[in-house]
């Protein structure tokens, strides 16, 4: 019986350092990414209506990615393929991001905002699975200490993402290469992201 509990400690030991290695790539993402999606929306001459969709319909279909995500959890035994679906979803619509408004510039605004759209639904879908997850693996005499652990390096890594991205994008912009910022920025977040399920796998 001690060694079963003793196996079971270490499991939650390595998915708990697992969940730290996925916090910080998630950071790299929303940093390098995330944060820079409205001024790509301005860099592909996005007005102001399209911006306020921008930053508006992702919110209301995020809130309904949490809705299903809860409906669907009370229909599936296990909470990880939840987690990973909407993960990979958010992952892979990076690429959409980077590349269809260059293949379909007449469109390239609202091809945008539908990505964006997907990519906060997606990331909402997944928050509640995560959350219920993390509340039954982390002990609650470390919970305060481990998430203020882990949200410190999040906070660390978000800042220096950002700053890096935005030093990248400021350089490029100079030599009118603007577009190739975005590209790595966004592949930078796209790969993050994919890391990060990995570490959540």
């Amino acid at each position: 019986m001690f060694q079963a509990k003793y196996s079971k400690d270490l499991r939650v030991e390595r998915t708990l350092r697992h969940s730290v290695r996925d916090g910080v790539a998630y950071s790299v993402m929303a940093g390098a990414g995330e944060t820079y999606l409205a001024a790509y929306a301005l860099f592909l001459k996005a007005g102001t209506a399209q911006i306020s969709l921008l930053t508006a319909l992702p919110s209301l279909l995020g809130s309904f990615a949490q809705v299903i995500s809860a409906w669907l959890a009370g229909f599936v035994s296990r909470r990880k393929p939840i987690i990973l679906a909407g993960v990979l979803i958010q992952a892979l619509t990076w690429l959409p991001i980077i590349w269809l408004p260059y293949f379909f510039p007449a469109q390239a605004i609202p091809i945008l905002i539908a990505c964006v759209a997907l990519y906060y639904a997606a990331g909402n879908f997944a928050t509640p699975a995560w959350n219920s997850l993390m509340g039954d693996l982390v002990p609650e005499r470390r919970r305060g200490r481990y998430f203020a652990r882990r949200t410190q390096l999040m906070s660390m890594t978000t800042f220096l993402s950002l700053v890096g991205a935005g030093l990248l994008l400021n350089y490029l912009e100079a030599t009118q290469m603007t577009w190739l910022g975005f590209n790595i920025a966004f592949s930078m977040a796209a790969v993050a992201r994919l890391y990060s399920a990995y570490q959540l796998a």
